[in-house]
């Protein structure tokens, strides 16, 4: 069971690398809401303001992603202005290549920044 989780874990790392590395024209389209949120959620940091500073909390956001890739952010809300500023930031400059099915559907995700 072990084998099976961390051959997935690896799969899913090299997908999300591939699709990132290729053009858009070559790249593959992510087809699942789930993958969409998991290839943002893998590409957004901890704040480095908040590292330093010791502050953890949540960044909850809505967004879409339209037809060229772009994220789209619908709403953003955080206890942090300074992370929310930070998170919205890092977002935007994120492309992706989707299918049809999710351009400008509304996905909601929460990124949480805990200190290990």
């Amino acid at each position: 069971m072990r084998k099976l989780v961390l051959s997935l874990l690896a799969v899913s790392i090299l997908s999300v690398n591939f699709a990132f590395s290729m053009s858009d024209s070559e790249s593959t389209k992510i087809s699942k809401t789930n993958d969409v949120i998991e290839v943002l959620k893998s590409q957004i940091k901890y704040p480095e303001f908040a590292k330093e500073n010791n502050i953890q909390g949540e960044v909850l956001v809505s967004l879409k992603v339209d037809e060229n890739g772009k994220i789209v952010v619908n709403q953003i809300n955080s206890f942090s202005s300074t992370m929310i500023a930070d998170v919205k930031q890092q977002l935007e400059q994120i492309k992706v290549v989707v299918n049809d099915r999710l351009i400008n559907q509304l996905l909601y995700i929460r990124f949480s920044f805990e200190i290990k």
